[in-house]
């Protein structure tokens, strides 16, 4: 077999390293591969050719890497004629493992000129300088190493190659750098206009602009392919490389968002080889630019909840911000660790990078070990698949039967395949997978879960539990609780819990009407972005960019109703793909269809592909009740609801609570609504009324120390006194007043226990910060005689302490201190 591809790839172990001129994260890997047809020869004669005949690149500027002693080096010479000068010997170019396949590999490098290299004697391909560029790989798969260590070769070899598109363009079209190609330059020339400064002026602006280009195509490759910005998986990635270049936007003075406006820039690159992408560049920009409003608002939150963490540091007399803390700043808001890092030092802090650096790695395995466990079904697969071996398993006959005799093809327990099940009483079944050579069961996909029922063999029944897809197309039964035994070639009756099936076509096809009523309500531009479809509820997630309003919502219940009621038809078809969107049934942006697909259409409502089980005509829903809308991440919303018996138990539920309400609050429930509206007038009203007496009694606190001003040098005053204070906070809003009254010739310091440890907070008006006496230090050397210590701005600092018993000695010190602080400014 003979195959060619372009594969669009992103490199994830990279991403902080892209940016250097000759470095880019995304691009395309373009291949050509032999599946057991021609080999080594026949692959290196014609990259060769390619190469030298087609891009026409010069012979004497081309480098060959073999690895030592290989045969690719002979055909190298003999057949290609390549003199030996220019062959290099390279130890790397053989890739071997413990177990499995190993394969020899031979590049081809073409060399830039002396501008690239360091200039050394010896520079060559195996130079990493810089100057020697590899840009074509042949990997010739013909070993596998058994697991005694011994390499065989293999009966059937195989040829896999790779050409990044992005190196070959920069090498066809003679530039220096992958972004100066057509591939990239429109974005980093995009970059460059929004930055205000052409490329090729700053050197740091350069790297911003490489940044911002790269990682926008990035992006715009990921989110055509159907993941969205989150904080999981795929997403994460996409969220990441945004961040990365907001942040280098935001480094280079440019404010609010703005790599949206680079999405049309990186569509209209790739319009011609992805017109599925350019199609959807609305969308796309619309995702882009959510996302950077929403880490614009997460980055002004970040640095509130900085301050609060620092502040608390502080208060605790440590003098280092804990590695936890920044790292919840990074993981939560996307804070970069150097601008916490900026923030404490401002503080007089430092932190904690060593344990940053440890909840990093306690992120990275927890996101590895949620990889495994996702992928339960496909490791688990993996081992049905190879038990089963060959067995053959008919396909789905369900949609219009839900019971059938079929014939048992295979049987697999406890990981291996077996003749026959024996089990002596119910609940004693081990978990068993078997094939049949038809299935009435629906197999999980599309969001719609699998079936549940019953085998029957003439000796035993078994219940299915679960039913799903080898990655074959092979459709496995799990089976759960038993009595009696089955065996393979046994006839059985299978047969699908009709009451379950129901009750998940109802869902299915209610999924359908709620998503055209969405696009009706919202616009064109809302699109699926996941669902579930089970017996008990329906859930839908959808591409949109704010909260649905109560009327809204509304509408869209009200409209996906009106054709329950109206009691359409729903008929299905399969025809070719291209007929099916002339047609006008929706597909799901992301999502990949064969040449044959299968639309559902409900009337003429609602058109769709799908694969899915569906109730006969939409009467047959009953009901659809949504409780409402909320939000899973960066403009995807979502809608749980649900339809029929299910929809009218959630209906009497919420009557049953509201009556409830209603007798609480002691008014009919009609009236309830008004009752809570007047219990909360009064609660507000008492709540003001609270808060007047605290401020109060707080002034009356503070005017007792502002009583007690006192001179510590001519024209110069101090007040000073503890105040009972609920939080740091609100003792620097006391400290503000006394700073306030006290003028630019004053010190104000005030002290609260908070939490078991002492608090202080020190203001200095401007007059006396120009005689040289500073709140930090203040602050500092007061705190000390608590066990503590602090610091801050010249005119405001704060400081904690782990002893509260001695503020009054720290206040009293204040009585020595500034009075030496005041003549050793005079003396200065």
């Amino acid at each position: 077999m003979r195959l060619a591809s372009s594969q669009k790839s992103i490199r994830l172990n990279d991403i902080e390293n892209v940016g250097p001129p000759a470095t880019s994260g995304p691009f395309e890997m373009l291949g050509n591969f032999s599946i057991g047809d021609y080999f080594k020869q026949d692959a290196i004669v014609w990259a060769w050719e390619l190469v030298t005949q087609h891009y026409k690149l010069p012979v004497d500027l081309l480098w060959i890497t073999v690895p030592d002693g290989r045969r690719g080096r002979q055909i190298w010479l003999n057949e290609v004629g390549i003199t030996p000068d220019r062959i290099v010997d390279d130890e790397t170019n053989f890739w071997d493992i413990i177990s499995g396949r190993c394969r020899p590999n031979s590049e081809i490098y073409i060399d830039r000129g002396p501008d690239f290299g360091c200039s050394s004697p010896g520079c060559g391909p195996l130079c990493e300088c810089g100057r020697y560029m590899e840009f074509y790989n042949l990997v010739f798969t013909q070993f596998n190493r058994n697991e005694d260590g011994k390499r065989v070769s293999l009966p059937r070899k195989n040829i896999d190659t790779g050409m990044g598109l992005e190196r070959i363009s920069s090498i066809v079209q003679g530039v220096a750098t992958n972004f100066e190609t057509d591939l990239l330059w429109p974005l980093v020339d995009g970059a460059a206009q929004i930055i205000g400064t052409p490329y090729g002026v700053q050197p740091e602006l350069d790297l911003a602009m490489r940044v911002i280009a790269d990682h926008v195509r990035s992006v715009v490759f990921a989110v055509a392919d159907g993941p969205l910005p989150s904080n999981e998986g795929r997403g994460y990635v996409i969220r990441r490389l945004l961040r990365r270049a907001a942040r280098y936007g935001l480094t280079a003075g440019v404010e609010g968002p703005f790599l949206c406006h680079l999405v049309p820039v990186a569509t209209g690159i790739m319009a011609e080889a992805y017109p599925e992408v350019h199609a959807h560049t609305d969308f796309l920009a619309g995702v882009v630019r959510r996302e950077e409003e929403r880490f614009g608002a997460a980055l002004r939150e970040g640095m509130r909840i900085a301050g609060g963490l620092i502040d608390d540091a502080m208060a605790r007399s440590e003098g280092e911000l804990s590695g936890k803390a920044a790292f919840m700043l990074y993981d939560t808001f996307g804070f970069p660790f150097d601008l916490t890092e900026d923030l404490a030092r401002e503080a007089g802090l430092t932190v904690d990078r060593e344990r940053f650096d440890a909840e990093m790695e306690t992120q990275r395995r927890r996101a590895r070990d949620a990889r495994t466990k996702d992928a339960g079904w496909e490791s688990e697969a993996a081992m049905v698949a190879e038990s089963l071996g060959d067995v053959a398993a008919g396909g789905f006959v369900g949609y219009d039967q839900l019971e059938v005799r079929a014939r048992i093809t295979g049987l697999v327990a406890g990981g291996e395949r077996v003749g026959k099940i024996d089990v002596a009483r119910e609940g004693d079944a081990p978990d068993i997978y078997c094939t049949l050579d038809h299935t009435p069961f629906y197999a999980e996909a599309g969001g719609q879960v699998a079936d549940e029922g019953w085998i029957e063999a003439a000796d035993g029944r078994f219940t299915v539990t679960d039913v799903q897809r080898l990655t074959d197309g092979r459709i496995v039964h799990r089976l759960g609780t038993g009595s009696g035994s089955v065996r393979e070639g046994d006839e059985v009756k299978a047969t699908v819990d009709a009451s379950k099936r129901l009750a998940t076509a109802r869902n299915h096809t209610a999924t359908h009407l709620l998503h055209k009523a969405l696009k009706e309500v919202l616009g064109g531009n809302v699109n699926q972005a996941g669902s579930l479809v089970a017996p008990d509820r329906l859930r839908f997630d959808f591409t949109y960019s704010e909260s649905m309003t109560q009327a809204q919502l509304e509408e869209v219940e009200r409209r996906a109703n009106e054709a329950i009621v109206s009691d359409l038809p729903v008929s299905w078809c399969e025809m070719p793909i291209d007929e099916a969107r002339a047609a006008g049934a929706m597909a799901l942006f992301g999502e990949k269809y064969g040449d044959i697909v299968r639309v559902v259409s409900a009337g003429e409502w609602s058109r769709e592909l799908c694969g899915g089980t569906h109730v006969r005509a939409t009467g047959q829903i009953g009901l659809l009740f949504i409780p409402g809308e909320s939000s899973i991440g960066s403009g995807i919303r979502r809608i749980e609801a649900y339809t029929g018996h299910v929809a009218r138990q959630m209906l009497r539920r919420d009557r049953a609570r509201l009556e409830e309400v209603a007798a609480a609050v002691r008014a009919a429930p009609t009236d309830a609504v008004a009752r809570i509206g007047e219990y909360l007038a009064r609660i507000r009203e008492l709540e003001r009324e609270n808060a007047a007496l605290r401020t109060k009694s707080a002034r009356g606190s503070l005017e007792e120390i502002l009583a007690g001003v006192w001179q510590f040098a001519p024209g110069l005053t101090a007040a000073a006194g503890q105040v009972a204070a609920a939080s740091l906070d609100e003792l620097r809003q006391h400290a503000d007043l006394v700073r306030d009254r006290l003028g630019q010739s004053g010190v104000g310091v005030l002290a609260a226990e908070l939490g078991g440890r002492a608090a202080f907070v020190v203001t200095v008006g401007k007059e006396l910060v120009a005689k040289g006496i500073r709140a930090g230090e203040v602050a500092k050397r007061i705190s000390a005689l608590a066990d503590g210590s602090g610091g801050g701005r010249p005119e405001m600092a704060q400081a904690g302490g782990k002893d509260p018993s001695k503020i009054g000695d720290a206040l009293e010190s204040l009585r020595v201190l500034l009075p030496e602080m005041a003549g050793q400014g005079r003396k200065e």
